[in-house]
C-alpha cells in the first residue's frame, strides 16, 4: 500500500480547525486521498486519465452526457472531449436513447467493458482494507458513509446547517454525528 497522501491541505478557520470534528475531517480527507490515488493509479495502468476512467464507468451503465456531466458537477460540454477520446479508443459509443432519440447515451463497447473490469480488478486497496475489519466495524463504516452521503446531497435544507454533535455511546470514543431526516428521493428527471 502507498503512503498516506492527504487529498487537500485545507486551512480551516477556528473553531473548525481545533473543534471536535477536526479529527473526523482529517481522517476523511486521508481516506479520500488514498481512494483517489488508488483510482488514479488504476486508470494510468490502463492508459486512461482519472476523468476518462470515470466516464468509462458511467458508460458501462449507459448514461446520457447530461447525467455524466451531473456526476462531474459540470456542463455537458466539458464531457465532450473525454467521450470523444474514449470513442476514438473504441471504448464507448454514442447511441440514441430508445425512449427519446434526442438524448444521446454514452455506452461502453465490449472492449470498454473489459477495460472497466480490469480497472476494478486493479483497485484492490479498499477491498483489502475493508477485509481487515471485524463485521461490526464494517457495519459502523457502512452506516457512517451512508450518513455522510445523505448529508452531502444538497437537496434538503437539513444539510445547509451542517452536522450536529450527539453525545452518547458509540462504536468508539469521540463525538458522533447525529443523523436527521435525509433528503427526499424520487425519480430523477431524464437528462438530455
Amino acid at each position: 500500500m502507498t503512503a498516506t497522501r492527504p487529498f487537500t491541505l485545507e486551512a480551516l478557520p477556528e473553531p473548525e480547525a481545533s473543534g471536535p470534528l477536526a479529527p473526523v475531517r482529517e481522517a476523511l480527507l486521508g481516506l479520500v486521498g488514498e481512494y483517489l490515488l488508488d483510482f488514479e493509479q488504476a486508470a494510468e495502468s490502463e492508459q486512461l486519465t482519472q476523468a476518462q476512467a470515470r466516464v468509462l464507468g458511467f458508460a458501462v451503465r449507459g448514461m446520457s452526457m447530461r447525467q455524466i456531466a451531473h456526476q462531474f458537477g459540470c456542463d455537458p460540454s466539458n464531457i465532450t472531449g473525454k467521450v470523444d477520446r474514449l470513442v476514438a479508443l473504441g471504448l464507448v459509443e454514442r447511441r440514441p436513447d430508445p425512449r427519446d432519440a434526442r438524448i444521446k447515451r454514452v455506452v461502453a463497447t465490449d472492449k470498454g467493458r473489459a477495460k472497466a473490469v480490469r480497472l476494478c480488478e486493479r483497485r484492490t486497496w479498499l477491498s483489502t482494507a475493508l477485509g481487515r475489519l471485524e463485521s461490526d466495524e464494517v457495519a459502523h463504516v457502512q452506516h457512517a458513509l451512508g450518513l455522510l452521503g445523505r448529508m452531502a446531497q444538497k437537496s434538503g435544507p437539513e444539510q445547509k446547517s451542517g452536522p450536529q454533535l450527539k453525545s452518547g455511546p458509540g462504536p468508539k470514543s469521540g463525538p458522533q454525528l447525529k443523523s436527521g431526516p435525509g433528503p427526499k428521493s424520487g425519480p430523477e428527471p431524464e437528462a438530455r
